[in-house]
């Protein structure tokens, strides 16, 4: 069998089951599902698709044969958002779920992230045909990634590093002694920590409630962004639910965006970069944050340094062991993932039903106390949904801080925190 080392930023991850529910779609009977894989995975390993981690969680092993004998067909359940409930069973390399109208896929989180979990649905559904050109193109530059990157934007302009230290020191705020541990890489540098199962809730913001959003945004707060609007939102609606909310959240930033286009590397190539949230709270002032980070390369230098810590913790370790994990957060610490940039994949899947059609996944939290919250616009809608523990927080506050931003996110917005 073909075998490529597990890199480090995908050990981070490692072991970490990670959900995605798409549907009501045409789907392909099983038969067509196992050739669509078959024709993909049959690139090797740079596809990603047919990975699974050795025993010795030191080198990815490309088994194709494995990944056809895990497709399963069930009934399709009456609410399809159970198919969320994570299951515990093994899901390398990937378990795919076909239920019904509903794609369920479930993978490890070391192989990729949304961007590889979307391809894996185009591929099942016959969104793309496995054998494109220009997708096999996108993949094929598999040497492109952190360099390539640090490259492209401060080659040309090295004082950009300056910018990333402004942004750094702009954006810091008073913290207790110990850093906190987030889903991705971070500024902070820290390392995860991870143990009991999660729940996911799930809120829709109906598409009439999403166009009074933005109209009072184009009213009020001008150029801010949706995912700005977002984040503050959830953090307000969650500070008002009773869960007390950590200083500082987590802002992922899909790095593909600083390599040259066309470009897809279907690992995890994602890097955190930290913001204030209590003013944060300000949806113009995070705005201005986030959009002044990422312009600088920011998130670059926020992945190669949590890299190079990285390297040196295996080095310096008599074990090979991850450190052990710092004490716990004061408040739950929140990281916020949206897909819009993704939103021309969302729009090639074969829809059946846009007025009730869904894309939601599901990551356990890095931290037990963490919440993962991630937002998506499907035809018009909002869907947000939220991983959590329900043994650290009580599922109807997680709930109904979600609903309570998605019926009314202008009042949860225009109230003081």
């Amino acid at each position: 069998m073909n075998r490529a080392r597990i890199r480090l930023r995908d050990r981070v991850h490692l072991g970490e089951p990670g959900t995605g529910l798409i549907g009501p779609v045409n789907l392909p009977d099983p038969d067509a599902v196992r050739r669509n894989l078959e024709a993909f995975a049959s690139f090797g390993p740079r596809t990603r698709i047919a990975l699974r981690p050795d025993t010795a969680g030191e080198h990815w092993i490309h088994d194709p044969q494995r990944l056809l004998e895990s497709i399963e067909v069930i009934e399709e359940p009456a609410d399809p958002l159970e198919l969320l409930i994570p299951t515990g069973r093994p899901i390398a390399p990937m378990r795919v779920t076909l239920a019904g109208r509903y794609l369920r896929t479930e993978h490890d989180h070391g192989v990729g992230e949304i961007r590889f979990g979307l391809l894996a649905h185009q591929v099942i559904t016959g969104a793309i045909t496995p054998r494109d050109p220009d997708m096999l193109s996108q993949i094929s530059r598999r040497r492109d990634g952190l360099g390539t990157a640090a490259l492209r934007v401060f080659g040309s302009r090295p004082t950009r590093v300056l910018d990333v230290f402004r942004s750094m020191r702009e954006t810091r705020i008073a913290r207790p002694e110990f850093a906190p541990a987030d889903e991705f890489p971070t500024d902070a540098g820290s390392v995860p920590t991870r143990r009991g199962s999660h729940a996911v809730a799930v809120a829709v913001m109906p598409a009439d409630v999403l166009g009074e959003l933005r109209r009072w945004r184009d009213a009020t707060l001008p150029r801010v962004s949706l995912f700005a609007l977002v984040v503050s939102g959830l953090t307000r609606a969650l500070t008002a639910s009773g869960i007390p909310v950590d200083d500082v959240g987590t802002l992922p930033v899909d790095l593909r965006r600083y390599l040259p286009t066309g470009t897809n590397p279907l690992a995890n190539f994602v890097s955190g970069i930290q913001l204030p949230l209590r003013r944060g709270s300000d949806p113009a002032r995070l705005h201005h944050d986030l959009v002044t980070a990422v312009a600088s390369g920011r998130p670059i230098v926020s992945l190669a340094r949590v890299t190079a810590l990285g390297y040196a913790a295996q080095w310096l370790s008599h074990d090979g062991q991850r450190p052990a994990p710092g004490p716990s957060q004061p408040g739950a610490p929140l990281v916020f993932t949206g897909i819009q940039a993704h939103q021309q994949l969302m729009d090639s899947f074969p829809w059946i039903d846009p007025e009730n059609s869904i894309f939601v996944s599901g990551t356990r939290p890095a931290v037990p106390e963490g919440i993962t919250l991630q937002s998506a616009t499907v035809h018009g809608r909002l869907l947000i949904s939220a991983s959590f523990q329900p043994q650290v927080h009580r599922s109807a506050r997680v709930r109904g801080a979600l609903d309570a931003f998605a019926t009314d996110p202008v009042g949860v917005l225009r109230d003081r925190p």
